[in-house]
């Protein structure tokens, strides 16, 4: 009885093995592509290093508070998404300012036809 009791613990603890190693794989894919889409966008923009450098900076900032918001167990689902359509706007008028009017124009056409892949192939 022991040994059924060491045996079913085992492929209990390589079964959790395999999917903390599955989880930290598809995260670190999920940030690879999403990088790749950045480097993309900036490239279909025509950003310079240094519109690259603070489009990066504000997108980043932006991400944390999103990632805040969406995490907040004390707001109901419509305050997040107000809250996160205000944080949208906000970026999108300081990556205007640093790209300018034409150089958005292009970043958020690629943007949305990034975003409609990504909702088109979810899971």
């Amino acid at each position: 009885m022991n040994d059924m009791k060491k045996m079913l613990l085992c492929v209990i603890t390589v079964l959790c093995f395999v999917n903390i190693t599955e989880a930290q794989t598809k995260s670190n894919t999920i940030l690879s592509k999403k990088e790749t889409d950045l480097v993309e966008l900036f490239k279909r923009a025509d950003l310079n290093d240094d519109q690259q450098i603070k489009s990066r900076a504000v997108i980043t900032a932006y991400e944390a508070q999103i990632s805040a918001i969406k995490t907040d167990a004390t707001l109901s689902i419509n305050i997040k998404k107000n809250k996160i359509d205000l944080l949208m706007v906000e970026q999108d008028n300081e990556l205007k300012e640093i790209m300018g009017a034409p150089q958005f124009k292009a970043f958020e056409t690629v943007r949305r036809v990034q975003k409609d892949f990504y909702l088109k192939n979810k899971n």
